[in-house]
């Protein structure tokens, strides 16, 4: 069997497709048609976020303290702070003094697996389309959204339909209440 330079060639290309789309979801630029979920920990963070006003370049801008995002130096345990994140093997790890202890304590240094730091770095590097979102559409509310040309952001169609069937059941409600009366 001869070696395959074509599969060869499309795992590398699929590769740097890969760098190049988290890149760019980073910076904030996605593909029209991306769906992103916005999430309450999205919300969560942001509520927590240290804001300023940098003026290092040109007229400056407001942005969020990169090297304390959440106020302290420790980015994983602001972020389980935040969140009430507790590692799942927490149970099953107690450091105090007592031989009978089974209680996790706060003050206990845990270990995180790759999936959950996975997880809360997902979740905080989300935080600024989540940001775009909130502050274009001007909501809150948790669900999917899409993105569309010019990096503009709107509902899925799921989201519009579910809003319009709640508007209708809501609509039925206050007719059966006027009737009613």
């Amino acid at each position: 069997m001869g070696f395959n330079k074509k599969y060869v060639m499309d795992t590398e290309q699929d590769e740097y497709m890969k760098k190049f789309e988290r890149q760019n979801y980073l910076r904030g630029t996605v593909d029209n048609g991306y769906i992103f979920e916005l999430k309450e920990e999205h919300i969560k963070l942001i509520q927590h976020m240290y804001f300023q006003f940098d003026e290092s370049a040109y007229d400056g801008a407001p942005c969020v303290n990169f090297k304390r995002p959440f106020g302290n130096s420790d980015l994983l345990g602001d972020i389980m702070d935040i969140l009430d994140f507790t590692p799942s093997h927490a149970e099953d790890i107690c450091f105090c003094e007592e031989d009978d202890c089974e209680n996790f304590h706060e003050d206990d240094e845990l270990e995180l697996s790759e999936s959950e730091i996975k997880y809360l770095m997902d979740i905080y590097q989300g935080t600024h389309i989540a940001l775009k979102i909130i502050t274009q559409l001007k909501t809150f509310e948790t669900g999917k959204y899409i993105c569309n040309y010019h990096n503009q952001w709107e509902e899925t169609n799921a989201m519009k339909r579910v809003r319009k069937i709640d508007s209708v059941l809501e609509d039925e409600d206050k007719s059966k209440l006027k009737d009613s009366e």
